[in-house]
């Protein structure tokens, strides 16, 4: 009666692990779990079955069905602890379901089959005195190499969660042992039991209790299901970078999902040597020979319309004697290729723009202190050059005399030849100002055939030595100048500052005055202001 009600606690137990595992979200060791549970409910619904058992022979028929929970419990605990800790990949569920159910067909054909019966184990149903009905098991040959089998996978499973505990967190670490204590429970059971031959009661199945509440514990205090450690293949395949490990002989060791997604790469890549993908060979060969640590590469992607920039970073992968590898993380830098050639374009097209602008900006500064047609200073920015000169001129405590010019006899040629011809003279003079300009002279067209030339450190006598040259020049270029052929002279008014006057606006009032008295006096000569009027050049060095 108490292992009754110990196999009815059991199946209590699993049934309500079984409801929690459908509540949780769906995560690779989920289903393995899942599986477990009902087929150790099955398990325990054959035990159940044999102790009710009314005759020897029923409870014989039940026994032998035994495999058909047994079998897959065991196999499938060991799938989800292998999966739970990362070291099988969900990939591989399907085969090993396969697996397991060949197995388990196996085994539960040499329990049912009459002719195999003592192959694994021959089963025998007694009624005692007080009519409990009792199992005695008798050893075939396969039953010592099936243990040794089930043995190995369980030591290999301890194997791998021992490494796991070393490796993980503190949270994984107490569910890795957790699962560890959980599953040595019956697998110590299931060894005492094989050890000592006991077929009156299957402690295998009893010992599946505390098992279960262990789990059952894992799963509500330790969040066995919700929060397993995330698989590192797992991780390699969710990242979106193409990773690839290369051994020193050229041997892909690893490669992630988006590894095959490289062109060539096909879908199983691990194990291939390098060589064999010649577009991706041809790129690394020189930089793995050479232990380059990074390289720009654009290769084709399969499911790529163009091909793929991509920045490799190569890192030797160490092993604690020597370098075993080397792993290859290929980030793609398509989007930030293209943003930036889209950069570059655009800083191009501003650079391009700012030169423009700049031009525009010295063609209207050169627009705005030129004269459009003889290409001297204006009048406009005179009013600015003067300030500078005549500062100048008072700092250096020197001289600067001013020179006032206007086209004899003008208006005429207009009038006789066109203003074409009139511009041509115009032209024609700014040239011949320019071509005896000394240093540090300012040329300005002062206003319709006027000129004004500004001279630093220049006195009256050097600025009137100066005029009859440009004067006799110009008296030479004209007469070879179209529509025109004749002499044409100008007259000049000079004054100085600060010996004629000490401001602007009097300095040029009394060059005009200069100028006038030139003109006054016949024309196609030169005037100074000296002794308080205009005078000629004899005038005022007589005067002086």
């Amino acid at each position: 009666m108490t292992g009754m009600l110990t196999l009815l606690a059991g199946l209590v137990v699993i049934g309500w692990i079984a409801l929690k595992t459908l509540q949780t979200p769906d995560h690779p060791s989920r289903q393995p779990f899942l599986l477990t549970t009902i087929f150790g409910a099955l398990w325990y619904l054959l035990g159940i079955a044999t102790a009710l058992a009314p005759t020897p022979g029923t409870a014989l028929f039940w026994t032998r069905l035994s495999p058909l929970g047994m079998v897959p419990t065991y196999w499938l605990t060991l799938l989800f602890i292998t999966t739970q800790i990362g070291s099988f990949p969900r990939r591989w569920h399907l085969p090993a379901y396969a697996a397991i159910a060949g197995w388990t067909a196996f085994l539960l054909l040499l329990h049912l089959v009459p002719d195999w019966h003592g192959v694994f184990a021959r089963y025998q149903a007694i009624a005692d005195p007080d009519g409990r009905i009792l199992l005695e098991r008798t050893r075939g040959p396969l039953y010592l190499p099936v243990l040794c089998l089930n043995l190995a996978a369980y030591a290999a499973t301890v194997g791998l969660v021992l490494r796991h505990v070393l490796r993980s967190a503190r949270l994984h670490r107490v569910q890795s042992l957790g699962m560890l204590v959980g599953t040595l429970i019956p697998f110590a059971a299931y060894v005492l039991q094989a050890a000592f031959n006991a077929a009156a009661i299957d402690v295998t199945l009893l010992a599946f209790v505390p098992a279960c509440l262990v789990f059952y514990l894992l799963t509500v205090r330790r969040n066995l299901l919700t929060s397993a450690p995330i698989p590192r293949h797992f991780l390699i395949d969710a990242i979106p970078d193409p990773i690839l490990v290369v051994s020193e002989g050229g041997v892909i060791l690893e490669a992630n999902r988006a590894a095959q997604r490289l062109a060539g790469m096909g879908e199983e890549p691990i194990g291939t040597r390098l060589s064999q993908h010649t577009a991706l060979a041809a790129s690394l060969a020189s930089p793995l020979r050479c232990g380059d640590r990074s390289l720009d590469l654009v290769l084709e992607v399969t499911d790529a319309a163009t091909p793929c920039a991509f920045d490799v970073e190569i890192t030797p992968y160490p092993d604690p004697v020597r370098p075993i590898g080397r792993v290859l993380v290929f980030r793609d830098v398509t989007a930030r290729s293209a943003m930036e050639r889209r950069l570059f374009d655009t800083l191009s097209e501003l650079r391009a723009r700012l030169d423009e602008n700049r031009q525009l900006q010295t063609r209207l500064r050169d627009q705005a202190i030129h004269d459009p047609l003889t290409r001297l200073f204006n009048r406009h920015h005179c009013a600015e050059r003067h300030v500078a000169l005549m500062a100048q001129a008072q700092r250096d405590g020197q001289p600067m005399a001013l020179v006032l010019m206007d086209i004899d006899h003008f208006k005429s040629i207009n009038d006789r030849f066109g203003h074409p011809a009139g511009d041509a003279v115009l032209v024609a003079f700014a040239d011949n100002l320019n071509a005896l300009k000394p240093p540090g002279c300012e040329l300005f067209r002062y206003g319709g055939e006027e000129f004004l030339a500004l001279l630093p450190a220049t006195p009256a006598r050097v600025a009137n030595a100066l005029v009859a040259q440009w004067r006799e020049r110009f008296l030479s270029v004209s007469e070879s100048l179209a529509p025109v052929y004749e002499r044409v002279g100008f007259s000049a008014g000079i004054a100085v500052f600060p010996a004629d006057a000490a401001d602007w606006s009097t300095l040029v009032s009394r060059a005009d005055v200069a100028l006038y008295g030139a003109k006054s006096a016949g024309r196609c000569r030169t005037q100074l202001w000296a002794n308080g009027g205009p005078c000629s050049a004899a005038q005022a060095d007589a005067a002086a």
